[in-house]
């Protein structure tokens, strides 16, 4: 690989920070999942609900409302990401993580169950449409042979996010109150979030093209199986047009070029 590409799909340590920073994303995403769970009696108390409301409203209406906002935003940041390709996925993964993350924070003040649940919803929301962006930033940096290893790290973020959560909702609450719990998960969450916001996106579908392992003849084969006018869309067009030079001087990779006409 040249230094052309080089510029464009990263060197290895940056595809490593590039990794590292949304494992960290991923983990601080997922932390307040559970963090309600070690703290369920003492929510309960302070909201005048007896043990039957606690364990339907706390432990199954907010937990369903999680997850039924979280599967349609995974839906709806995967359709973003495939029909504007014009848009920084970067930008929407920290605008979904602002989401959650404030709804998280703002769990520290709520007056009564009806806005706990609220934001928990919200939360969910959070959870659901990141991971369909995290595999679309990560999958044009790795190639083929390397997304299961990366999909691991990501599997792993997650558990950890969700062990933490509620390590320190069950370490930290029951001293200072469950409420600070929802801000000591969301404040460096929020922070991670501000730093996402402003870093660039890997060059859209570039790494199907430019993997080191697959020869010549397993190239044309990939590209013209490939919808040409999908193929790849820079930040910008300085970046487009540092594609268009190293393309043109090779017949092989002239479908690269991206038509970005819908």
């Amino acid at each position: 690989m040249d230094d052309n590409d080089h510029a464009m799909t990263g060197t290895r340590n940056e595809r490593r920070k590039l990794l590292a920073l949304y494992f960290t994303a991923t983990a601080l995403l997922y932390a307040d999942q559970n963090v309600l769970a070690p703290n369920l009696t003492a929510i309960a108390e302070e909201f005048n609900l007896d043990d039957h409301e606690r364990d339907q409203k706390l432990g199954g209406t907010i937990s369903l409302a999680f997850f039924l906002c979280g599967a349609p935003a995974s839906l709806l940041t995967g359709y973003i990401i495939d029909r504007y390709v014009g848009f920084r996925r970067s930008l929407l993964f920290a605008i979904v993580m602002f989401v959650g993350e404030g709804a998280c924070l703002a769990s520290y003040f709520v007056r009564n169950y009806r806005e706990l649940l609220i934001c928990r919803a919200l939360t969910g929301f959070s959870a659901g449409g990141a991971i369909p962006i995290v595999y679309s930033v990560l999958g044009d940096v790795y190639s083929r042979f390397e997304r299961s290893k990366v999909a691991a790290v990501v599997s792993c973020s997650v558990g950890l996010g969700v062990a933490l959560g509620q390590g320190v909702a069950g370490f930290i609450g029951s001293k200072f109150g469950w409420r600070i719990s929802f801000v000591i998960v969301a404040v460096p969450a929020l922070m991670c979030a501000s730093v996402i916001a402003f870093v660039s996106d890997p060059v859209r579908g570039l790494m199907e093209c430019l993997d080191d392992d697959m020869n010549e003849s397993e190239k044309i084969n990939h590209l013209e199986c490939e919808p040409r006018k999908n193929y790849v869309m820079m930040n910008n067009n300085e970046g487009a047009e540092i594609l268009r030079n190293q393309t043109d001087s090779t017949s092989i990779h002239q479908p690269l070029v991206a038509n970005v006409d819908r």
